[in-house]
């Protein structure tokens, strides 16, 4: 959708799109309260489920649910069906991050709203916004370098032509892009799944690349257990190495093992979203499929979009 169509509206966004899921919700941890607190039942950790619901679902009723319509004229936001907030498409200024999955919609008189950036219906209003103002499509590459960055919705990659091997694609690759910070299993922030045309030999090399991987930490640790190699009781440094290389290369392998087997299979690694999530950076080894990325960003309706339909998500 580009703006001038006729179709209204492209986006409507709503704070909670199930209410009555949301009430549903909130009369059964009540329930679950009063019962706790009569049979003095102790909840754990999920007392803080059993009171947030509830509370959620008080402020949003005391607050009112907004309703955000985008079309190719404006921006309106209603509350309680009353219009509260209207500009011009013309007057959008910036997107501004908050924090992890949230981003507010700036205007040129000063003006603002939030929204969250993951999800469907906030993916796309996002994605509309971000294809109004920018004006620089692409960045790069620049001489002597392998990145390039440039809009989400514009990453398309050439189609029918598998990014790793040049083959016919007969299917897809994905990729993850990611804004925030991860280390190891805690990670905090939003991810976005991008996807490129690949033919079935790369994606099983791939899938039997990464759990080959896998068999070194492995082995190891079967060294490490006890058995006939390892008599009880008597240290033995060559357990305490094994010990070291299966757990180091485990969390290796977590962290950094998908962007080691992209960037050999397919020459495509780096990928990671702008704060406000609506541009992605990446890597490519190939220096004709770098041009060609890089044209097919700046010729809307060409090659094949890289963008997910679910949107952006959270990282937990």
């Amino acid at each position: 959708m580009t703006p001038g169509t006729t179709d209204v509206p492209v986006v409507v966004y709503h704070d909670l799109e199930s209410w009555a899921a949301m009430r549903v919700l909130s009369l059964v941890a009540l329930i679950v309260l009063v019962v706790a607190h009569v049979f003095d039942v102790d909840l754990g950790v999920f007392w803080v489920f059993a009171y947030g619901i509830p509370g959620s679902t008080a402020a949003i009723a005391v607050m009112g649910r907004r309703r955000i319509e985008l079309d190719s004229t404006g921006i309106r936001v209603y509350r309680r069906g009353k219009l509260r907030l209207q500009r011009p498409l013309s007057s959008f200024s910036r997107l501004k991050p908050l924090f992890a999955g949230t981003v507010a919609i700036v205007f040129d008189d000063g003006a603002w709203t939030w929204i969250p950036s993951v999800g469907q219906e906030g993916t796309t209003l996002l994605d509309f916004l971000s294809a109004t103002r920018e004006a620089e499509v692409v960045r790069g590459p620049t001489r002597g370098s392998n990145v390039l960055e440039m809009r989400v919705t514009a990453l398309r990659f050439p189609a029918g032509t598998c990014v790793g091997c040049g083959r016919e694609a007969t299917t897809t690759v994905d990729f993850e892009a990611s804004s925030g910070w991860n280390f190891i299993f805690v990670s905090w922030g939003v991810s976005r799944t991008l996807r490129a045309p690949a033919c079935e030999r790369c994606q099983s090399r791939r899938k039997w690349l990464f759990r080959g991987a896998f068999a070194l930490p492995a082995v190891s640790m079967l060294y490490v257990l006890p058995g006939p190699w390892s008599p009880p009781g008597q240290p033995d440094p060559i357990r305490t190495v094994a010990f070291i290389v299966a757990v180091s290369s485990f969390l290796g392998l977590i962290r950094w093992g998908d962007a080691l087997f992209d960037r050999w299979l397919f020459g495509l690694w780096g990928f990671s979203l702008s704060r406000d999530t609506s541009r992605v950076r990446l890597r490519v080894r190939d220096p004709g499929l770098r041009h060609d990325i890089a044209g097919l960003a700046r010729s809307p309706g060409t090659g094949v979009a890289a963008v997910d339909a679910e949107g952006t998500t959270y990282v937990l």
